[in-house]
């Protein structure tokens, strides 16, 4: 139901939206039944009905403002919620043409009933302060449950069997109540993060709960209040679904029986399936370690044809080089800690067949120069700097020569195939360098210091320093050179662009992408890692395009993130979980091609695409049809 008073339906397996009523005000709320054939809309002063015979209308008692409706399962029942002078609750049998107005149970008195559910045919849930389960059409009192909600709590949806109710105040633990009982003694709970929430809703058996807040909507599992807790009963990590608006007031909704959830945020309407990894997914095991707990998180870089991957492990010991999940690359080599020339930096493909992976040196095996005993299509050297982390390196244009940044503010710049140093200098940092970006030139890198501190972008050559971002006090967590822009990477999730050359804010995105994971581009399309999904940004578009979930029991395992130089694959790679006794992990090859990806966004449009749509997803000149076929 909409603000100008139209109502659609949407058909959710083929996207398409369908005209169903107009309203003379904005719409209060909807009912519809289960077939969609029969759709209930009140609006302040109207209510309208559509069945398969035509569209009609309902006259409540003079005084009386419509503001809650639900049709039965069959369409064959309407109960209406209105307020006047006094609440009613208006029970009517469509199939016997015949209406009753009672009562309101809830608050006779007062505000009257927030919300009616038909729970089957021949009940009917009345929500207020407290929740009525009554017969229909009799209205029989069949049970009662006392929910007095403070000023700061806020309702959410009642599961679709009628049985389960919750209510949110900004703390992490919801509780979760049966609606025959009372909030001092809660069934079920769940766990899940939330600031200034605006929605929540309950899964048909409540055992899956749905939040919303400027952050995303988060997906919790609910759990009996008695369940054990450790020795292999943990509470499964919440799942968030980052990208989307501020979402309404109850602008969630799950989907009959399944997992899927609708979201309403301001004018859009979006569909999420959470145990999906993606209308175009492939995963595959790999055999990635789990690293220690201070250490860092896999790392994946795709071959340029976009066929093979390269992952290195948390450890920065380790490099497993295969093919990308659904592409036909094939299984090079596994090195483990083997290699003894200490720790690895990120692998750098020279070609679609040859890889080049540098490290820091040992002295108890190679320190510096060839690394020996390599398999055939990888080559690597050792720079000689055992007690020293390198935390950035890149590929010239020609690749003829890399250039390295370590953690002590060194630059410098060898040959690719031998290591030769080239050049080397020096810039001033007041702290270690946790990370360092390299613009795609060679000629300027941006150093990310360890604790707080201003991000500090300095001349590859010279290592004097050409501008700052951000203040003494003020921290930054990761930096990206890509697509004409400095990307600055915030730890309260604000990502900034920032023109390269001078420092000087060209934009913020929209929303925050909490995660302090790093950012990588490939032909104008960002991935930005968050802490349990990745975000696709289109660069020329200045547009968030979608989002990608872990798959299911994976979220919060430790993973990497690597796009192929054409933007048309990303790989998650996970290390094994800590708790799989079978030493494997995974990796989820996702197909982002063009044609791929205007199918699925036909698929969400609604009937057509448009030009700026085209522009953004596939380039060029935008066709003269762009309907979806």
């Amino acid at each position: 139901g909409l603000e100008n008073g139209e109502v659609f339906s949407l058909d959710v397996a083929a996207a398409t939206p369908q005209h169903r009523l107009t309203l003379p005000a904005a719409v209060n709320d909807v009912g519809v039944s289960d077939d969609g054939t029969v759709v209930a809309a009140v609006a302040s002063g109207s209510i309208q009905v559509t069945t398969a015979a035509g569209v009609g209308a309902l006259v409540l008692p003079s005084g009386q403002d419509p503001g809650h409706v639900a049709v039965s399962p069959s369409g064959r029942s309407v109960v209406i919620a209105s307020k006047g002078d006094r609440p009613f609750i208006t029970l009517a049998d469509l199939a016997g043409r015949s209406q009753r107005t009672v009562p309101d149970p809830i608050d006779p008195e007062g505000y009257g009933a927030f919300g009616v559910q038909f729970v089957g045919e021949d009940r009917v849930l009345v929500i207020g302060g407290t929740i009525e389960v009554r017969s229909f059409p009799s209205f029989t009192r069949l049970s009662r449950g006392d929910f007095s909600y403070g000023s700061r709590q806020r309702a959410g949806r009642v599961s679709a069997d009628g049985l389960y109710t919750t209510a949110t105040n900004g703390r992490s633990d919801v509780p979760v109540w049966r609606t025959d009982g009372n909030q001092e003694r809660p069934e079920r709970s769940a766990y899940l993060p939330m600031t200034n929430e605006t929605a929540s809703a309950l899964n048909h058996d409540g055992r899956l709960l749905a939040v919303a807040d400027a952050a995303g909507v988060h997906l919790a599992s609910v759990r009996d209040t008695n369940a054990s807790v450790g020795n292999g009963n943990s509470v499964p990590t919440p799942t968030t679904f980052v990208g989307i608006s501020q979402v309404n007031p109850q602008g969630v909704l799950f989907l009959g029986t399944t997992s899927r959830f609708a979201v309403a945020a301001g004018a859009e309407l979006s569909l999420w399936d959470p145990d999906s990894a993606g209308r175009s997914a492939t995963t595959a095991g790999v055999p990635i370690p789990s690293s220690c707990t201070a250490c860092g998180s896999p790392a994946v870089v795709l071959s340029p044809d976009g066929q093979s991957m390269a992952i290195r492990d948390g450890d920065r010991t380790g490099l497993l080089v295969g093919n990308v999940p659904g592409r036909s690359g094939a299984l090079v080599a596994r090195t483990d800690d083997g290699l003894n020339a200490g720790e690895l930096t990120l692998p750098v493909w020279l070609d679609a067949a040859s890889l080049l992976q540098v490290t820091a040196g040992s002295t108890t095996g190679t320190l510096r120069g060839p690394i020996p005993g390599l398999p055939e299509g990888i080559l690597g050297w050792a720079v000689g700097r055992e007690n020293s982390r390198i935390v950035a390196i890149r590929l010239a244009a020609d690749a003829q020569s890399v250039l390295l940044v370590d953690a002590t503010g060194r630059i410098t710049r060898h040959q690719a195939r031998t290591g030769v140093l080239i050049s080397e200098t020096r810039a001033a940092v007041d702290d270690e360098v946790f990370d360092a970006a390299i613009s795609d030139d060679l000629a300027t890198v941006a150093l990310v210091p360890q604790d707080l501190g201003p991000l500090r972008v300095v001349d590859a050559a010279t290592g004097a320093e050409r501008f700052r971002v951000g203040a003494q006090s003020e921290s930054v967590v990761r930096a990206l050179f890509a697509s004409g822009s400095l990307w600055v990477r915030y730890p309260n999730g604000l990502i900034e662009r920032r023109d390269p050359s001078t420092g000087d804010l060209q934009r913020r995105l929209p929303g925050r992408f909490p995660g302090s994971w790093p950012l990588t581009e490939a032909s104008g399309l960002v991935s930005i890692p968050t802490d349990l999904s990745v975000s696709l940004y289109h660069a020329a578009a200045d547009a968030l395009i979608g989002s990608v979930a872990a798959p299911q029991g994976w979220a919060s395992t430790r993973r990497g993130v690597g796009l192929s130089a054409d933007g048309s694959v990303l790989v998650l790679a996970f290390e094994t979980r800590g708790d799989d006794a079978s030493g494997g992990g995974l990796a989820v090859g996702y197909q982002l091609d063009p044609e791929r990806l205007v199918a699925q966004a036909c698929r969400t449009a609604g009937g057509s695409l448009n030009p700026d749509d085209w522009r953004a997803l596939v380039g060029g000149e935008a066709p003269a049809d762009l309907s979806c076929r």
